[in-house]
This record gives structure tokens, C-alpha cells and sequence, in this order.
């Protein structure tokens, strides 16, 4: 580029774009008026003549000048991109271009730079790329949420992928949807494997009554350290060092079934309102399967178990006897019961009574069995237990046992509840039946005995 000097003013100021010219030694030797006014984003003090590097070179390390400046100085034009910092604390993207500038005898004498403000079109690339990634984030959520071979191992791979895009400390899903006292971590992802520990497995009502109040209004929690909440929702996070939280809550048909949170343990910085939409639209997503889960659930529980005492029903206890036949995990014990005064109370005090009545029931026998034996309902008052790999003692021991919790159950006030028991083990599958019919039997002689005891 050879450039008379008589007209390099007039060419500067014809540029809208900042512009300077620097000679072989670094000295500012020409500037427009863009150039002057951009510096003052950066200085406090007029632009002159002088060495350029006295601008502070705009942030940039001045051995880098040297090397851009050098290589002009060779004859070879060269285009940078910086990321610089102003005196309001603003960010922007400057793009230089340097130019040779040679004299009219074709001498390179210096160099001409010119500086463009390329903030507004990088901030379009940015959002553009997020957009893209995000768009690409939520196909990837969706497919992997939808129809999957195991449920489990699919939302904990969306929870990876949500928390490596996001960038956040912990993300964690807690149901409470069937446990009427407790709620119920069911995922959980964490960049800090030691920081798991801190999530229980489940806890009470009254542990986050504070936060439950706000999403039982289906509204959004944000938790910052830095700002006011009561104590029982600051208590919930700090007994977790949380910094900065934001917490969704999950609904179906407007019942709560639980909540998604997402915990910053690194920095106690808000969320951006950017941050704040894409999390929005990832618990959505994740609420929506976790809903259709639910629904499955819900409907499959419905089908296994008895909706008064929340026991296994008959369709259950019938599928798990053949279940049986077709195994080989003996000795299976079975015991019947028949609930004593039933038909009295409904007949006396109504079927309100009743139901009060077997509920209790179904107390005393979840607190005898484990959670691997079928209590089941499977009459108006009868019930039925299957104890698999239980021998005939530790069968009547469970006999016994099931009286002791009667008596203590019964202290808590009326209806008192009272069981005919009846119980036989089988060694083999061949045996299942003939068990089932004798424990029926047996369960028939012990209301007999009560009965007649009650004649006294």
C-alpha cells in the first residue's frame, strides 16, 4: 500500500472505522478522529504523537506489538482478534488489521492499523453457537428421555449432559409421590463424586417444609448465600455448603410430586436470565418423562395392590403363588388371617369404622414383615403372607409375633384389632396348594378358638 503522506489525513478521517499510523520506531505518527474517541473508552487523557506503546497498547502485552508490528514491517498484511477490557469494565472484541505503509518510492516506512469493533457480531456468533447447542442439548434429552430400554440409566445420562453444558456442582431429582412421610432421592449427578454424601436418600417433611411451601405453589426457588430467606429454606441448602441454587418444582394435573434442583458449590454468583430459561427447559423436559414414569408407576401399583391399605391384592398374591411353582427358592411359608369383628363394626358403627379398621391391621402386619415377603389383602378381612426361604419355626415365631404387635397397637386406643391366624409351610412346589389349603384350615380352627374364648 503506497500512501502519500499529504493525504493520509484525509484518507484517516474518511474512515468510520478507528485508525492509526505507526513508524519503524513505534511512533504514533497519524490517528483519526475514531481512533482518539474509541481510546477513550480505555484512558482518561488526550491521544497525541508520540510512542505508541505509551497508550499501554491497549492492554496487550507489548511484546506481542513487537512481533504483530515486526512482521508488517516484513511486507506482510495480518489480521488479530482481541479480547480487551474498557474503564467502564465492559468486555469487547477488537479486530485489527495491519497494513504495510510504504512511501512513493515504495519503501515500507511504518505500518497502518485499523481497529473495528466486532463486539455486537461476536455476541450474534455467540448466542447463535448457544442456540445451536442448546437446540442440540434438548434433541439429545428428548431422545434419550423417550421410550427408553432402562429409565434409570437414562435420566441419569440427561443429568450428565444438562450438568456438563451448565457447568453446575450437583443436579438431583427427589419424588415423594408415594411415601406419604418422606421424600425420596431418586437421581442424583454431581462433578464431585466426595459431594454425594451431602444428598439424603430421604427425608422428612419437616426437614424442608420452608422450601415446600414456595413449590406446593408451583413456584420457583432461588437460592443465593448472599440474600434473605426464612431459616428452615436457608437451613436446606447450607447444611449442603450450597452458594447458588435454583429449585423446580414437579407437577402433575397441579399435585406436587416433587422437586429438581440444581446447586453451584463452586461460586455463589445468580443465575443469568439465560442460565435461568435453558434449566427451565431442561426440568420441563425432565418433569414431563418423570410424569409419564409416574403415570406407569401409578397405574402398575393400581393394579398390584389394594387401595385401602396400600398391601398387595389378590391379583398380586395369586401371581406370586405361581411365581412360585415355577421356582425353586424353598422353603416357602404361608400364613392366612381372617381380621376378627369386621363385619360388627361395619354392621354397628358403619363401614367408615371398617376401613379404620383394616387399615390398622395392615399396620400391625408391615410392621412384622420385610419388604421381600407379599403381605396381600386378598378379601374384605382376610389377608395372606408369603415368606419365602422361612421354615415352619420362623414361621410360627412370625405368628407370634404378629399377637406382640397386635397388643401394641391396640394400646394406641380403638378399634383394637384382632387376627385369626393360620399358618403351614411348603419344602417343594408340588406342596403350594396343598400349604394354602392348610393354612387356611388352620386359620379357621383359630377363629373357632377365639370365638368360643369370647363365649366365656
Amino acid at each position: 500500500m503506497v500512501i502519500d503522506e499529504n493525504v493520509l489525513n484525509s484518507v484517516f478521517e474518511s474512515c468510520l472505522d478507528a485508525m492509526c499510523a505507526i513508524d519503524k520506531d513505534m511512533k504514533l505518527i497519524f490517528f483519526n478522529s475514531a481512533f482518539k474517541n474509541s481510546l477513550k473508552e480505555f484512558y482518561d487523557y488526550d491521544v497525541k504523537r508520540g510512542s505508541f506503546l505509551d497508550l499501554k497498547a491497549l492492554g496487550i502485552d507489548k511484546d506481542k506489538w513487537f512481533k504483530y508490528f515486526k512482521k508488517t514491517f516484513s511486507g506482510i498484511s495480518i489480521k488479530r482478534v482481541f479480547y480487551i477490557k474498557t474503564k467502564y469494565h465492559s468486555n469487547l472484541s477488537i479486530m485489527a488489521k495491519f497494513f504495510p505503509l510504504k512511501n512513493s518510492t515504495n519503501e515500507i516506512t511504518g505500518a497502518v492499523v485499523l481497529f473495528r469493533n466486532i463486539s455486537k457480531e461476536r455476541k450474534k456468533q455467540k448466542i447463535l453457537k448457544n442456540n445451536l447447542m442448546e437446540q442440540y442439548l434438548i434433541n439429545e434429552v428428548f431422545k434419550t428421555l423417550f421410550n427408553p430400554k432402562d429409565f434409570t440409566s437414562a435420566v441419569n445420562r440427561v443429568l450428565s449432559i444438562i450438568g456438563n453444558h451448565t457447568r453446575l456442582s450437583v443436579i438431583y431429582v427427589y419424588e415423594d409421590y408415594f411415601d406419604k412421610d418422606y421424600c425420596h432421592l431418586s437421581y442424583i449427578w454431581t462433578k464431585y463424586p466426595e459431594m454425594i454424601d451431602k444428598y439424603e436418600k430421604e427425608f422428612s417433611y419437616k426437614r424442608y417444609e420452608g422450601l415446600k411451601e414456595g413449590l406446593l405453589e408451583n413456584n420457583v426457588i432461588m437460592y443465593n448465600k448472599y440474600a434473605f430467606y426464612n431459616d428452615a429454606v436457608s437451613k436446606f441448602f447450607e447444611t449442603r455448603e450450597v452458594k447458588s441454587s435454583i429449585v423446580f418444582p414437579m407437577m402433575i394435573k397441579g399435585e406436587y410430586i416433587g422437586f429438581i434442583g440444581f446447586d453451584e458449590n463452586d461460586s455463589d454468583r445468580f443465575l443469568t436470565v439465560t442460565e435461568i430459561d435453558i434449566l427451565r427447559v431442561f426440568a420441563s423436559i425432565l418433569t414431563n418423562a418423570l410424569i409419564q414414569k409416574y403415570t406407569e408407576e401409578k397405574l402398575k401399583y393400581a393394579s398390584t395392590h389394594d387401595p385401602l391399605t396400600g398391601l398387595y391384592n389378590r391379583a398380586y398374591f395369586d401371581a406370586e403363588l405361581d411365581r412360585y411353582v415355577n421356582g425353586r427358592v424353598f422353603p416357602v411359608s404361608i400364613i392366612m388371617g381372617d381380621l376378627n369383628g369386621l363385619k360388627e363394626i361395619n354392621d354397628t358403627l358403619g363401614h367408615k369404622a371398617g376401613d379404620l379398621l383394616i387399615q390398622k391391621a395392615a399396620k400391625v402386619l408391615l410392621k412384622v414383615f420385610r419388604k421381600e415377603d407379599c403381605v396381600a389383602r386378598i378379601g374384605g378381612d382376610e389377608f395372606a403372607i408369603v415368606l419365602p426361604r422361612i421354615d415352619e419355626a420362623k414361621m410360627q415365631l412370625a405368628i407370634e409375633r404378629i399377637r406382640q404387635v397386635e397388643m401394641e397397637v391396640n394400646q394406641e386406643g380403638l378399634p383394637h384389632v384382632s387376627f385369626a391366624l393360620g399358618g403351614s409351610t411348603a419344602m417343594s412346589k408340588d406342596q403350594l396348594q396343598r400349604v394354602l389349603s392348610r393354612a387356611d384350615e388352620l386359620m379357621y380352627e383359630d377363629k373357632k378358638r377365639i370365638k368360643a374364648s369370647l363365649k366365656r
